[in-house]
């Protein structure tokens, strides 16, 4: 092979080289992107519990271990509850007739914020998640903040919220003020209120 021909079939293959190049970026489809990790998943369930995925207009029975994302609500019946695994090993259990939305809020990285619509939920998030909770209170300003600790939060959707602190700490800011719910404390926070000194 003389060294002319060598150069055209170097040439050649590097002809062949882009225009692979081109194709790919050209013709094949973009490669799918991983699914996002859901913001909460069904763990447990009694009686009858319902949800509202995001963008529909009515609810339907849930099955155990469906992912739940931004903006789905999850309705219980009368003696009914529902316990959602969230990241980091969280917990909520949602009882009986509350209704409880996922991801209500800005997200941001370490923290995720949920609404209370109406009815009492129970929170246990463990040490060491290097996440924060906001719970949110429908008809209120008020937010109930949690990096570790058990509580319970209780609201009647038209101002009135009640938090109640089993473990830990939680902070719990209405109209401007800021108190800290320790263990074994409570905290009520009337329509348009600041919340009280815990006792």
């Amino acid at each position: 092979m003389t060294r002319r021909t060598g150069s055209v079939i170097l040439g050649l293959n590097g002809v062949l080289i882009a225009c692979l190049v081109v194709f790919n970026s050209l013709v094949l489809p973009p490669q799918p992107k991983a699914a996002p990790r859901p913001l909460a998943v069904i763990g447990s369930m009694v009686g009858k519990v319902e949800v509202r995925k995001r963008g529909q207009a009515s609810f339907e029975p849930v099955k155990m271990g469906l992912a739940l994302s931004a903006g789905d609500e999850v309705r219980t019946g009368d003696f009914s509850e529902t316990t959602l695994f969230l990241r980091s090993a969280s917990t909520v259990t949602v009882t009986a007739l509350t209704n409880f939305v996922v991801g209500k809020g800005q997200e941001v990285q370490k923290r995720s914020s949920f609404e209370v619509g109406e009815g009492r939920i129970m929170a246990d998030i463990p040490r060491g998640t290097g996440q924060e909770y906001r719970f949110l209170s429908k008809g209120s300003d008020a937010v109930a903040s949690v990096s570790k600790g058990e509580f319970s939060l209780a609201t009647d959707g038209r101002g009135t919220v009640v938090v109640d602190t089993q473990k830990g700490e939680v902070k719990v800011e209405a109209k401007g003020r800021k108190v800290s719910v320790s263990k074994g404390k409570r905290s009520t926070i009337l329509p348009n209120r600041a919340p009280s000194k815990p006792r």
